[in-house]
C-alpha cells in the first residue's frame, strides 16, 4: 500500500532516479556495465536489452544511448511496467532502438519473439520478491526462460546503511528529495537464497561488480545454462 498511488512513497520511483542524477549515477557505473556487456554475443552485433519494471522508463533511454555508444553496438531496449503512468515514448536512431509498454513482466513471454542478452531489473521485479524463497524462483525461473545462455541480470547493490535508509523514508513521507536510498538493494534481499546448492545458485551465480561502490554498487546474475532441466 506504502508504494500505490496515494500512499506515502508513492514518489519513491521519481526520488529514487532524481537521487541518481545527482551524484551522476549512470557516470559512474557506465565503464563497469560496459566491460560486463562487451563478451556478450548478441544478435548480429545488437544487444537485447529488457527492462520489465522500468518504472517511467527515461533512465533507461539513457542508458541504452550511453551503453551505445561506449560499445559501439545496437542497442534493442525494450521496458515495460505494470503501473500506469507518464513514460518515456518510442525513440529510434541508427544505434538504438527504444519501446516501452505497459505490461506484467510474468505475461512477457507471451509478447516477445526473441531471448535477451540482459534484463536490468535495479529494485524491480526480483527486489519486490521480498527476497521470499518461493516468489523469488518463479521470478528467477521466468528470467532464466528469457534469457540467451550467456545472458545477465543486471540489479542494484548499494551499500545498506540502515540509519540512513529510514531517515530518508522519512523525508517521502514528508515530500522532501532523498539524501540516500530509502530501502535495502535488490543484492541485499537476495543474497542470503544463493548459499551453495540452493535453488537459486542453480539457475544463476550471483556476484558484485567490481570497483563499484556506496550508492554506485552493482551486481551481475548470470544464466548457467546446464540449469535448463531444474524445476524451480
Amino acid at each position: 500500500m506504502q508504494y500505490e498511488k496515494y500512499g506515502p512513497l508513492s514518489k519513491w520511483g521519481d526520488e529514487t532516479r532524481a537521487y541518481k542524477r545527482n551524484i551522476a549515477w549512470e557516470g559512474n557505473v557506465i565503464e563497469q556495465l560496459g566491460t560486463i556487456l562487451k563478451d556478450i554475443k548478441g544478435y548480429n552485433h545488437k544487444l537485447r536489452i529488457l527492462a520489465p519494471a522500468a518504472n517511467n522508463g527515461h533512465e533507461e533511454l539513457s542508458l541504452a544511448k550511453t551503453l551505445s555508444n561506449l560499445l559501439h553496438r545496437k542497442i534493442r531496449m525494450r521496458t515495460s511496467d505494470i503501473a500506469t503512468m507518464s513514460h518515456a515514448g518510442f525513440y529510434q536512431d541508427a544505434q538504438v532502438t527504444f519501446t516501452y509498454e505497459q505490461r506484467d513482466a510474468y505475461d512477457l513471454p507471451k509478447y516477445l519473439d526473441e531471448r535477451q542478452d540482459a534484463i536490468y531489473d535495479p529494485k524491480g521485479i526480483l527486489w519486490f520478491t521480498m527476497g521470499q524463497e518461493k516468489k523469488l524462483l518463479k521470478a528467477l525461473r521466468l528470467y532464466y526462460d528469457l534469457l540467451e545462455d550467456d545472458g545477465v541480470i543486471i540489479i542494484d547493490a548499494g551499500e545498506t546503511r540502515k540509519l540512513l535508509h529510514a531517515y530518508n523514508v522519512l523525508r517521502l513521507n514528508f515530500f522532501m528529495s532523498l539524501t540516500y536510498y530509502a530501502e535495502i538493494s535488490t543484492y541485499e534481499r537476495l543474497r542470503k537464497c544463493f548459499s551453495t546448492g540452493s535453488q537459486a545458485s542453480l539457475l544463476f551465480t550471483i556476484e558484485l561488480v567490481p570497483n563499484l561502490s556506496g550508492p554506485y554498487g552493482m551486481a551481475i546474475l548470470r544464466k548457467i545454462p546446464a540449469a535448463q532441466e531444474i524445476t524451480a
